[in-house]
């Protein structure tokens, strides 16, 4: 049994790995720039998170309150750790489903335009940008300027055309890096 869920686990992760790494174009808007948007699979992922985590503690309070036949009621410790796991997970899927919803990088050759999570829009020229890095446990490029810093994840819609609008935009010695770090992780 446990040789079986251990390769179900694999299987799931290297497909939803797969599902979210899948490159996809950035649509135009009325403007004419670029617009970039989470991968579908995010969506999904955090209500799978919400859902999973309403159903772990709904279990927890049926059998806090009613028991369950042949199982011994919880003790007040494990109570907390579920609560604790449960505050994590519902805040991991809120946090996922605001990305989802808000996060968007809207970009043309001459800047970039990125909206996170809660909303907060930033700009930026590309002629105002003094480095750009990729991390490679993140997945994201960090474009800076002297004020700001913009993260753009590898897995949002139109990745390799701001790569693209990067390498014509900016000079050799600022990107360069960035760009060997993001070959090492293809397929990711």
């Amino acid at each position: 049994m446990l040789i079986g869920s251990n390769i179900l686990i694999t299987l799931a992760v290297a497909f939803a790995m797969r599902w979210l790494s899948k490159p996809t174009s950035a649509k135009i808007n009325s403007q004419g720039m670029k617009v970039m948007r989470p991968a579908k699979g995010y969506k999904f992922i955090a209500w799978l998170f919400f859902w999973f985590t309403t159903a772990i503690v709904l279990l927890l309070t049926f059998s806090s309150i009613y028991g369950i036949p042949g199982i011994q009621n919880p003790e007040l410790y494990d109570i907390v750790v579920a609560i604790i796991a449960s505050l994590f997970f519902y805040s991991v899927s809120i946090w996922l489903i605001l990305y989802e919803r808000n996060a968007r990088a809207i970009f043309d050759s001459s800047k970039i335009i990125y909206q996170g999570a809660l909303g907060k829009p930033k700009s930026v020229l590309w002629k105002d940008v003094i480095k750009v890095t990729f991390s490679k446990a993140a997945l994201q490029f960090y474009i800076e300027t002297k004020r700001q810093r913009i993260p753009i994840h590898k897995h949002m819609s139109g990745f390799n055309e701001l790569k693209e609008v990067l390498i014509n935009s900016l000079s050799p010695e600022l990107i360069k890096q960035a760009l060997i770090d993001l070959d090492q992780v293809k397929g990711r």
